[in-house]
């Protein structure tokens, strides 16, 4: 399997676009002297697996040709196959799971005012 490195951009090192938190958390904002950070979502704010599966595919639109499209074109086991590459057997469960953070991607909002690098 190919090697893909990922840089993590500055602004989302100081102002993530993705929680650690166990629980569900649907909105969160970050104030500051000089601005504000906001992020929400009615699915929940993504999570570090659901970044995981938001950088495969990432990957994948890089591998297309030039980037002549901003479509990609998977399914729910390309992606298990490559997020959870340690396991062998997928449940019903852990496709479920891939599908909810793509719905919590698809609805994720973040608004920067005055925050941003």
């Amino acid at each position: 399997m190919e090697t893909i490195k990922i840089k993590e951009d500055i602004n989302f090192l100081e102002h993530p676009n993705w929680t650690v938190s166990k629980e569900v958390i649907y909105n969160f904002i970050i104030k500051k002297d000089s601005g504000f950070y906001e992020m929400k979502s009615s699915e929940g704010l993504p999570s570090r697996f659901d970044k995981v599966v938001l950088y495969f595919l990432l990957h994948k639109l890089f591998q297309q040709d030039k980037l002549k499209s901003a479509e990609v074109v998977t399914t729910r086991y390309e992606i298990a196959k490559n997020v959870l590459n340690q396991e062998k057997n997928f449940s019903k469960a852990k496709y479920e799971r891939i599908m909810l953070a793509l719905k919590r991607w698809k609805a994720i909002y973040m608004r920067f005012e005055g925050v941003f690098f």
